[in-house]
This record gives C-alpha cells, structure tokens and sequence, in this order.
C-alpha cells in the first residue's frame, strides 16, 4: 500500500495543477509511444542515403541491414504480448521507452556497420513492445473507445509521417548521428517522467473465456485465421515496403529535378 501510494506522489502533485486525470495523462503516454514507436523504425530509411555518401557502399547493400530489425519488429510482439501478462504492462512499457532510446544511442555511437546493424535489431525488439502492450492499454483505460483508438491511430501515423522529414533536418542540421542521437535522448526521457508520473499497475492474468461469442466450426474458424494471416501479410508488406522506400524516391526525385534546373 505504501508502495503505491508514494509511487502516485508526484502525479498527485502534477496532475491537478494540468487540470488532468491519471486515466489521461496515461493515455497521452501510450499516444505519444504510438507516434514514437513509427518513428524510431523508419529513421534508418532515410539516415541510409547518408551512408552511402560516408560509407560509399549502395543504396542496396545498406537498406538490407535494418531487414532484422523489421523482422524483430514483427516476431517479438509475441513474447511482449505475453510478459506483459504475467509480468507488469506498465512496466514493459518503460522497457520500451528506455530499450528504444538505449538502441538508438547505440545506433548513433555505432563504430561500424556490423555494430549498427546490431543496434537496429535491438530497436526492433523493444518497438515490437508497443502494438500489444500499448494498445491493449488504451483499450482498458477508454472510455469512449472508438475515438481514443482512432486518435491513437492519428498518433502513430504522424509518427510514420513526420519521420523522415524530421530525420532529414537533424542529418542536415547535425549528422545522420545526431538523427539517431536525439530520438534516443527523447525516448529516455519520456521512459523517465512515465516511471515518475505513472504508478505501476495490478499484475495482468490473461484470462480466457471458455464460451465463444460467435460459434464457429473448426473449417470456418481456420480459414477466417488462414485470410486474417494472408490480409495482415499483405498489408503489412505493403505498407513497409512504401514506408522504406519512399526517403529514396524522394531523393531521387529531387536529385534528377535539381540536375534538370540546373
């Protein structure tokens, strides 16, 4: 009890003075991880046309290194899906924070390309934290679910759309270092005011229920699995490979448009 109490200290102290709730201020956390969560994972996308200039090797042979760090993204929800269960979700959440942030000075100090590659393929394996763990985080603490959920998806889409305009002014303004450097001190520091605002939680059991909402016989329900995986497959490389690719098409562009003017 006493625990909880001190760790709620300092919101007690905050949070009447911003005129906001322990429900919003966590909620506008798990918003502002959706938005960094996109952001970490398509920075390489655009600091790699850098490379090619400090490390003249091919657009080709440095885009592959971030490819374990999709793959992490992806396969290692499944684990933080299930930690946060038996474990703690606002814990994994400053996992995320703190493990993203750590990543990304790595990337940033990185002494060869081998060691960035090893720095994005840990990033990859705390932004996977988000999707399952943040998610089902705003799903608990809404109210009104169908508007938080769709903010929340605003979030992380400016997250996808702001990176590689951000990432491009930091490189610019510093070096491809910095557009590492500077995500991961933000990222450290919101992981800092999350464990210093947000108390920890009641552990998490999963529970399942053992009668279904919707009936299914073991055909239907394994092929609306087998179309759920094939959809999710699709739209999921879709929507990378677009995302990937889109800093080179823009540069290439602007490339052939400044050759053409000139």
């Amino acid at each position: 009890m006493t625990a909880d109490v001190t760790a709620s200290e300092p919101f007690a102290a905050v949070g009447p003075l911003l005129g906001l709730s322990r429900r919003r201020v966590s909620i506008g956390f798990l918003n502002w991880a959706h938005a960094l969560d996109h952001f970490v994972m398509l920075v390489y996308p655009t600091v790699v046309i850098e490379l090619q200039a400090v490390y003249g090797r091919s657009y080709s042979e440095l885009i592959g290194l971030s490819t374990a760090s999709f793959i992490a993204f992806g396969l290692f929800s499944l684990p933080a899906g299930w930690l946060a269960d038996r474990w703690s979700r606002r814990n994994m959440m400053v996992a995320f924070y703190i493990g993203c942030g750590v990543s990304l000075i790595g990337a940033a100090l990185a002494p060869s390309l081998v060691g960035l590659a090893v720095a994005l393929f840990v990033l990859g394996i705390f932004a996977a934290i988000y999707h399952p763990v943040g998610t089902a985080m705003v799903i608990e603490s809404a109210t009104h679910r169908g508007r938080t959920m769709a903010f929340n998806g605003v979030c992380g889409n400016l997250g996808i759309s702001l990176a590689a305009g951000i990432t491009a002014i930091l490189t610019a303004a510093v070096s491809w270092r910095g557009a590492f450097f500077v995500p991961g001190i933000v990222c450290i520091a919101t992981g800092i005011a999350y464990v210093w605002l947000i108390p920890d939680e009641a552990q998490h059991k999963s529970a399942r229920n053992s009668t279904a909402d919707v009936p299914l016989s073991a055909a239907v329900a394994a092929t609306i699995f087998g179309l759920f995986i094939v959809v999710a497959l699709a739209a999921g490389l879709v929507f990378n490979t677009l995302s990937v690719a889109l800093p080179k098409i823009v540069d290439e562009r602007v490339s052939r448009w400044s050759r053409s003017a000139g």
